[in-house]
């Protein structure tokens, strides 16, 4: 999953990760229902609620195109915060735990929420810039059988999954179903040779001046997930928003903007020949300071 990199308006979501030992001993908690596989319009969401009572809590992860990258969302009392950010170290299975600044909030039925993003199930993370990671294999996923969440300055929970093999195998024949409904072929695009490539670097798409005034006046942070569409001239042919926070206000300003602005070298195929693509990222648009006054 790339991550958009804007300058003042917009931050990583995923802080630099830091292997942390001896965790405090974890609070079980079950699983309480079967696996959901659940078809978004444009996304696919894993989801099982673990626990009873005040420890209910509800796990979703969530993949926006073919890839081992994830985004997880844990709703439940338990994970109630009132700053907007927490830190977690996260964990799957046997795996050594990774220190993560969570984004929190509430859900629209007003549960407590985290947002753990760019997750997977190895818990890599680049040690310099290129670094590729490599490709989880199906027993990797069937061997992690818990999520382990704990809370730094706060409870350590385990959240008992089972294997995740068969909910992840499901997950990628939901994301290849993504890619045919958007009208790409799942298999020419796991094999391109070249995936399509911002020509500059995507940090000069959006500035401090596009920041909508009454955004700033109301305090609004936002954050927006988007697909750019692009052709084998490696023109943006359409601009989609996956996901966003309210306002729309950041949704809509996003498209526009990038549409104009992002240039791309287009993707080639097996045999070096140009063919339609796409190219996900997302951006968190959050206030300047010297913009508060």
């Amino acid at each position: 999953m790339r991550s958009l990199i804007l300058p003042a308006i917009a931050a990583l979501l995923i802080l630099p990760q830091i292997s942390i030992a001896a965790p405090k001993p974890p609070i079980s908690l079950p699983k309480t229902s079967k696996w959901e596989m659940n078809y978004d319009e444009d996304s696919c969401h894993l989801m099982a609620k673990f626990g009873e009572g005040k420890q209910s809590t509800i796990i979703r992860m969530t993949r926006y195109q073919p890839s081992d990258w994830f985004d997880l969302s844990v709703y439940g009392e338990p994970f109630k915060h009132f700053g907007t950010t927490k830190p977690v170290r996260v964990a799957y299975g046997n795996q050594a735990p990774r220190r993560i600044e969570a984004i929190t909030g509430e859900s629209g039925n007003g549960l407590p929420l985290l947002i753990i993003n760019g997750q997977r199930l190895d818990g890599w993370s680049a040690q310099k810039e290129g670094d590729k990671p490599p490709i989880i294999s199906p027993a990797q996923e069937a061997a992690a059988a818990a999520i382990d969440l704990d809370l730094v300055a706060g409870k350590n929970y385990r959240l008992e999954s089972g294997s995740l093999g068969a909910p992840f195998a499901a997950m990628r024949r939901c994301t290849d179903d993504l890619l045919r409904k958007w009208g790409y072929d799942p298999g020419q695009q796991a094999s391109l040779s070249q995936s399509a490539m911002p020509t500059k670097p995507p940090s000069g798409w959006l500035n401090d001046s596009d920041y909508p005034d009454k955004s700033i006046m109301d305090g609004h942070n936002g954050l927006v997930q988007f697909r750019l569409d692009i052709d084998a001239a490696g023109a943006v042919a359409g601009c989609y928003v996956l996901h966003r926070t309210n306002p729309d206000d950041f949704a809509d300003l996003t498209c526009r903007l990038i549409r104009q602005r992002a240039k791309f070298s287009p993707a080639l195929d097996r045999d070096g020949k140009p063919v339609k693509s796409f190219f996900i990222s997302k951006v968190r648009f959050v206030i300047p300071e010297r913009r508060l006054h």
